[in-house]
């Protein structure tokens, strides 16, 4: 072999032995959760590793909605020709640091895929111990994600004996998972992307009302807190629909949309977004993050996108100069400019829609987290 064919023969072997999706082994099983339903996961295991010598573990705790285990974010995706799995980037990132990484089916998903098989087979009655975890879940769908979280660190440290375990929430998950921090006291840390410590309806009125302000400030070009008919004919596609119903919004009927009107058009969409009652009496049953946060000894880390704008920043932030001044807590904290909810890139703070964790930020979490988590 000449040696121009050995060095590239060398390159080929080094780049093949640095790809995580080449050498993580990931190994499907399910694991019941405490009323005895199960829930499909996967184990991810790093090049040479096996469950009797893993080390560290991290389960992988999903954000709202009815979330695979692969996290399948492309029906949401600015560009939907590509899939966009952000749980299993983040279990390959992970892995490449030689972490083992735990990822799990959300309890509605898990029903939903149950009830489409059922479909399929022609089956019209499901069995009552279906029925019973369905009926419970739609009651108390808090107690659920947490329990069902606890079980899956149950189910990793019972795999692998000899790991730490620790925990990686993402939006929804940073709540659920800290939840689990308090309750597990031999989970070593947790990550949390996109945290929010308000409670859930707080953040979703947030996410109605007042992030559209940023638009209508957009549409407002001459910075009179009022939106005339010219302003919305120019402003794009959002500017259109709000002229198509202006006659509705324009409550004063003066030919423009001041910023109260515009405000309660956002309001009226919050009204009429599906909550699940007895919601806020299932959250004051729980303690708040922020108690969880004062008392917990374990290592805490926080990646947030400056422009994320369902968990907004803020949140993160305040938990800093907590952390920094009152507490003196040695939580890690990393924030990066013009990232979004999942650290992706995005145009402006009040876009709407995912791409890919941006290269940087995923690096930072590796590095970060192989250095904490030890």
């Amino acid at each position: 072999m000449n040696r121009r064919r050995s060095v590239f023969v060398q390159a080929l072997l080094v780049a093949c032995l640095a790809s995580p999706a080449l050498h993580a082994k990931e190994i499907s099983f399910s694991f019941k959760s405490f009323d005895g339903f199960s829930l499909d996961a996967k184990l991810a295991l790093p090049d040479g590793v096996t469950e009797q010598t893993a080390t560290r573990v991290i389960v992988l705790i999903h954000g709202s909605g009815r979330a695979d285990m692969d996290g399948d974010l492309t029906r949401v995706a600015v560009d939907k020709s590509k899939k966009l799995l952000l749980y299993k980037g983040l279990s390959d990132a992970l892995t490449a640091k030689g972490f083992a990484v735990l990822r799990y089916h959300k309890r509605n998903y898990q029903l939903f895929k149950i009830r489409n098989e059922m479909i399929a087979k022609g089956v019209t009655k499901a069995p009552e111990a279906l029925v019973r975890s369905a009926r419970g879940f739609a009651a108390n769908p808090i107690k659920y994600f947490v329990e069902d979280a606890k079980s899956a660190a149950a189910a990793a440290k019972a795999r692998l004996a000899k790991a730490s375990v620790y925990l990686l929430g993402i939006s929804e998950g940073t709540y659920v998972g800290l939840q689990v921090l308090d309750q597990v006291k031999s989970i070593k840390g947790i990550a949390l992307i996109g945290f929010f410590a308000a409670p859930l309806d707080v953040l979703v009125f947030e996410q109605f009302v007042y992030r559209g302000m940023y638009a209508f400030r957009r549409l407002d070009k001459n910075h009179d807190e009022r939106v005339d008919k010219a302003e919305l004919a120019a402003g794009g596609r959002m500017g259109q629909n709000l002229l198509r119903q202006i006659a509705v919004l324009d409550l004063d009927k003066d030919g423009a949309l001041d910023g109260s009107e515009f405000r309660a058009a956002c309001l009226f969409d919050w009204y009429r977004f599906p909550r699940i009652p007895g919601y806020t009496i299932q959250v004051a049953t729980y303690p708040t993050v922020k108690t969880i946060l004062q008392r917990t000894t374990a290592k805490v880390a926080f990646f947030q996108g400056i422009w994320d704008n369902q968990t907004p920043a803020y949140h993160a932030h305040s938990i800093k100069i907590l952390a920094d001044r009152v507490w003196k807590k040695p939580f890690l904290f990393r924030f990066f400019p013009k990232l979004g909810h999942i650290l992706h890139h995005q145009p402006r703070y009040d876009f709407i829609g995912f791409g890919p964790m941006d290269k940087t930020a995923r690096e930072t979490i590796q590095n970060d987290l192989d250095r904490l988590f030890r």
